[in-house]
């Protein structure tokens, strides 16, 4: 089996996931508190420490931080299993 060849490098994903999560996580209403862009953010900074202290490649630590980002973009559509 021949190894998977990424068209995109997991680097250039990062900012525009970044900007696509907080477009949707910023239009959420007031009352969803605990889904806000200070939340992601948190996770964000956490998932990178992680990332560093583990010492993951440039590219995992890439795709690392697009998990995180969206982590909570699917709570919009349905709360009960948004994290799956």
């Amino acid at each position: 089996m021949r190894p998977i060849t990424m068209i995109v490098s997991p680097q250039s994903l990062v900012p525009r996931i970044e900007k696509f999560s907080r477009e949707i996580i910023t239009a959420l209403p007031v009352g969803y508190a605990y889904h806000c862009i200070e939340h992601t953010e948190m996770v964000v900074e956490q998932a990178r420490m992680i990332a560093d202290a583990v010492s993951l490649t440039d590219d995992q630590t890439a795709l690392l931080t697009v998990a995180a980002w969206l982590h909570d973009v699917g709570f919009r559509i349905r709360y009960r299993g948004h994290e799956r």
